[in-house]
């Protein structure tokens, strides 16, 4: 009889409050555990509060243990407790001192991910840390929207010769970095104003249509639709794909949608490090015209266009797919020399 396969890695998940930004790394977890690539579980220890994603990982080849926070906000943030608590930290926008760069991200799950047994554990870490009102937390979630299957996502090369550009002009009065949120708004209004006029039917976007939106920018304003759902058929419909700078300069979820689409990019330069290079997939600019000048060519020539896609399918599958992402940076934690310990919830 064949001995049960062990697998490498024990993991156990911190039952926080989930958010729309955990759950691309809870679907890299469920998958990997599916293939019995790690043993999961889920804990509700007694930590630090603060936004994120904590692991305790045993990697049984070493005896290694530690402590991972996974940093996964806009910007990372050094300061954390939980960081300052953690063996290690991975950031998905990484400042110097924030640890290891994560990778892109974009909130997505897998089938079978219906989080309850997630949320059980999670209301009842809110009751040991007696963090009562975690639990209205962990009951809104419940209720509020879930990302797509990543299944949805992933598609085959493909699409009508058309570009792709639609984002949220984010209201300056709900921001104490109202100026940070005025300039990306112009900076991108520029952009779907020359988008626009270069490619007329042949440019699907704009802005969504949110209130400050149709305030401030009601001409640019998009016509098509702006769901969940509606947006990933816009993808699927259209061969070529521009991204910007993200909210608070990240690094933006639609990178990881477009490379899971397979689709040709047109990108602003990232201002956060990423672990593996994206220039041989990605097309960047810095000035409108410059992204109509690339789109240009990208829709001219159909052959190229479809090569471009394609490394954009093959780095997904082998950098930001979530189960491979974290493959990657455990193989790369744990590929070092053991360097602390967890003993009793505490660092030796």
């Amino acid at each position: 009889m064949a001995r049960h396969h062990q697998p490498r890695w024990k993991i156990a998940l911190q039952a926080d409050i989930p958010s729309i930004q955990t759950w691309s790394i809870r679907c890299g977890l469920q998958l990997l555990a599916h293939r019995n690539e790690i043993e999961l579980r889920h804990m509700a220890r007694e930590l630090p509060a603060g936004p994120g994603v904590w692991l305790e990982v045993t990697d049984r080849t070493t005896s290694d243990n530690r402590s991972i926070h996974i940093d996964i906000g806009d910007r990372a943030d050094p300061a954390s407790k939980r960081m300052q608590a953690a063996d290690t930290s991975w950031a998905r926008c990484p400042v110097p001192g924030s640890g290891r760069p994560l990778g892109l991200l974009a909130p997505m799950r897998t089938r079978g991910q219906n989080g309850m047994r997630y949320l059980s554990n999670a209301a009842w870490a809110a009751v040991r840390n007696r963090r009562f009102r975690h639990l209205w937390a962990v009951q809104h979630s419940l209720r509020t929207f879930r990302p797509p299957l990543i299944d949805s996502l992933e598609l085959d090369a493909g699409g009508d010769a058309k570009v792709l550009y639609q984002v949220t002009a984010w209201n300056p009065a709900e921001s104490a970095d109202s100026a940070g949120r005025e300039w990306l708004n112009d900076r991108r209004a520029a952009l779907v104003v020359a988008l626009r006029e270069a490619f007329g039917d042949r440019f699907v976007g704009g802005f969504v249509p949110t209130e400050h939106a149709l305030h401030r920018y009601p001409e640019l304003v998009t016509n098509f639709p702006s769901g969940r759902l509606e947006y990933l058929d816009l993808i699927r419909q259209c061969r070529v794909v521009v991204s910007g700078v993200g909210l608070h300069g990240s690094n933006p979820w639609k990178l990881a949608e477009y490379l899971a689409a397979s689709r040709a990019i047109v990108a602003e330069p990232l201002q956060s490090e990423i672990p593996e290079s994206l220039d041989p997939v990605v097309h960047w600019f810095e000035q409108p015209e410059q992204c109509v000048g690339i789109c240009e060519r990208l829709l001219s020539d159909q052959t190229a266009t479809a090569e471009h896609q394609r490394k954009a399918g093959e780095y997904w599958r082998r950098y930001v797919r979530p189960d491979q992402l974290l493959m990657n940076r455990l193989q790369e934690e744990f590929a070092s020399t053991p360097f602390r310990h967890l003993h009793d919830g505490k660092q030796e």
